[in-house]
C-alpha cells in the first residue's frame, strides 16, 4: 500500500496483476484506463494527478485525493490490497500499514495518507 510519488507506479502495477493495461482505451468496464487514472479520478477528486515542479521532461505524480482520504476504509483497502498480491499474503504481511489501520480502527484519526510501501 502506498502513498504519494510512489501510487502512481504501484497502481499500473496493481493493474497489471488484474489483467489490465493503461494503454488500454476502449475496456468494456473502465472505457480508457489511463484517461479514468489521470482525469476523471481527479475530476471526481479521488486521485490527485500533478506535474512534479521543474521536470523536463514533464514528470507526474498520483495522490490520494480527498475523496479518497474521506471515504475509504483502510482495513477493506489493506485487505484487497493482499487478495490482489495473493501468493499467501495476509494483512499482517503488510506490517507497517497493519499497525497504522489498527491504530486508524483504535480512532487515532490516520488515514490514506500516512500509508507507506511497505510489502
Amino acid at each position: 500500500m502506498i502513498y504519494g510519488s510512489d501510487l502512481k507506479i504501484q497502481l499500473w502495477q496493481a493493474i497489471q496483476k488484474l489483467g489490465l493495461s493503461q494503454d488500454e482505451k476502449s475496456h468494456p468496464v473502465y472505457g480508457d484506463l489511463k484517461k479514468l487514472i489521470t482525469t476523471e479520478f481527479p475530476r471526481q477528486l479521488y486521485l490527485e494527478y500533478t506535474r512534479v515542479a521543474n521536470t523536463d521532461p514533464a514528470v507526474y505524480e498520483l495522490r490520494w485525493g480527498a475523496r479518497a482520504k474521506a471515504e475509504v476504509d483502510l482495513e477493506k483497502l489493506l485487505q484487497m490490497v493482499t487478495e490482489i498480491y495473493g501468493n499467501n499474503m495476509t494483512a499482517q504481511s503488510w506490517r507497517s500499514q497493519y499497525k497504522l489501520v489498527q491504530e486508524w480502527k483504535a480512532g487515532k484519526g490516520l488515514d490514506a495518507e500516512e500509508m507507506v510501501e511497505d510489502g
